[in-house]
């Protein structure tokens, strides 16, 4: 189902329907019969933690992206929520699973069949996703079915911290989900229930799920994700990573420096007023970690948010920061660094600029010069004109030219596979022993040491990513749960990587 309503478009006037396997084509050129002066191609996939959102909103307009220096630029739509992730256990599991994940390699299998018709060249795609859509660019580089459909990658703010869905998750999502709607299977669901119902039991099914799994068992930002069938996706990206069955092509690996303050914003409780210590402690056992990892987090003063500012009347700055190395930074530091063992064209960029205004909010919104999740977005594809910002606005925040820069530093990346602009070129990332990371605000430049690695190390070490906390262990065709050991529907073993 897509699109859907959005927290930046609360009631869009679009249809919401399966029938959503549409693309967008932006392109500066035709070409005149059988033209060789093809361009690089860039496929952009959209977040929306996997059940709102779509690629005709007005801030992925690819107008300006396209043009500057010129490529053709393609946006896809999937099918999102409860149709697009969750699973048929009735049916083989290539069919009846990951059909999101199909939808988007059926388009990208489009794109270089009829790319050229566009000007585009096959041979030169970039998959570019952000959210979830980065999180959609990471199961892409590690699925077999991916070979020849692109050729460079880029996570930006992917979803790392919690891995690919359980495979026992994934079944028991699934049988909720059919007991709130009163069917046996989904094709039962899709013939029988309206879309505003299955709407309905999607949130039904978010609440319920909170409830019944551990904390963290399921990721409240996006609790639909990719899951481990044996056919998409063999495996979680840890051991595919670190084992080297994934694709070796230029990647960037990218986040935003407050990312968790779009989070945070969207919270009724949270989202008005400045946070307290007791409430910012009862939303990290509640939604992130549970009472057992929170007070792990709270006695242990290196991670930053601990019992020392239990007197502060204000803890927004270090509940964001904290929240943001676990969810975001933190997860992608770590998996650069996996990404980099095997494949040395991997950058990694700090977003330290955003457009505030685009969010708004107390959290992120103007005057806090915050860097929230998604703030960047307008200023990539040069479309804050689309989100009714004002041009004096935009002017008095270097928007113009954060845009022409940032437009200009993606092109070249796609064009050459280098992130350089203005003749500068930035450094990779080198390894874990020199983690280059280029902070990409007014005057960007490239930094040695990561950006808060020995946290995120100290992170790693307490078992605190959802990732480690609930690990998957291939163990044929069982898996062991906190209820024992359960007979599953797909085995668990990591087949070969072509």
């Amino acid at each position: 189902m897509t699109p859907n309503a959005t927290p930046d478009l609360p009631n869009p006037n679009y249809p919401i329907s399966e029938d959503c396997l549409y693309l967008n084509i932006y392109t500066p050129m035709l070409p005149e019969n059988e033209s060789t002066d093809l361009l690089p191609v860039v496929v952009w996939i959209h977040g929306g933690s996997n059940y709102f959102g779509g690629s005709s909103l007005p801030f992925y307009f690819g107008m300006n992206l396209a043009t500057r220096r010129p490529l053709v630029v393609v946006s896809i739509n999937y099918r999102l929520g409860a149709l697009g992730f969750l699973s048929d256990l009735s049916k083989a599991s290539d069919i009846g699973s990951n059909q999101a994940m199909r939808d988007q390699l059926m388009a990208l299998d489009w794109v270089r069949e009829h790319i050229k018709s566009f000007g585009g060249d096959p041979e030169r795609v970039t998959i570019f996703g952000e959210s979830s859509g980065g999180s959609a660019v990471m199961s892409l580089i590690q699925t077999n079915p991916g070979k020849g459909l692109f050729s460079q990658a880029i996570v930006q703010s992917g979803g790392t911290w919690s891995g690919w869905q359980r495979p026992h998750v994934q079944a028991d999502l699934t049988r909720m989900f059919l007991d709130l709607a009163g069917c046996n299977d989904l094709d039962c669901v899709k013939n029988n229930r309206t879309m505003g119902e299955i709407l309905e039991y999607q949130g039904l099914l978010f609440s319920k799920a909170q409830e019944v799994f551990p904390r963290g068992e399921v990721n409240f930002i996006e609790p639909f994700r990719p899951f481990i069938d044996h056919d998409l996706i063999t495996e979680d990206w840890t051991t595919a990573l670190e084992a080297g069955r994934y694709r070796k092509v230029p990647t960037l690996v990218t986040y935003t420096r407050d990312e968790f303050g779009l989070i945070l914003k969207t919270n009724e409780t949270l989202k008005d007023k400045p946070i307290d210590y007791s409430t910012a402690v009862e939303f990290l056992a509640t939604f992130l970690l549970g009472e057992e990892r929170t007070r792990q987090v709270l006695d242990t003063p290196e991670l930053g948010f601990n019992r020392s500012l239990i007197h502060m009347s204000d803890v927004t700055d270090p509940f964001i920061q904290l929240t943001t190395d676990l969810g975001y930074r933190c997860s992608s530091e770590i998996y650069a660094g996996f990404l980099d063992r095997h494949n040395r064209d991997v950058w990694e960029v700090s977003w330290d600029i955003g457009l505030p205004q685009f969010i708004g909010g107390m959290i992120c919104g103007n005057g806090t010069k915050r860097a929230c999740h998604a703030a960047e977005l307008p200023i990539l594809f040069g479309s804050a004109n689309y989100a009714n910002i004002s041009s004096s606005a935009l002017a008095s925040v270097n928007y113009y030219q954060q845009a022409r820069n940032t437009i200009d530093l993606y092109s070249n990346f796609v064009h050459d596979g280098e992130v350089w602009i203005n003749a500068t070129y930035y450094l990779r990332r080198n390894g874990n022993a020199v983690r280059n990371v280029l902070h990409w605000d007014d005057t960007p430049a490239s930094t040695r040491g990561g950006v808060r690695w020995e946290i995120c190390q100290k992170m790693d070490e307490m078992n605190l990513y959802d990732r480690l906390y609930y690990p998957y262990l291939p163990l044929g065709d069982r898996a062991n749960t906190r209820d024992g050991y359960i007979s599953l529907q797909y085995p668990m073993v990591a087949g070969p990587f072509d």
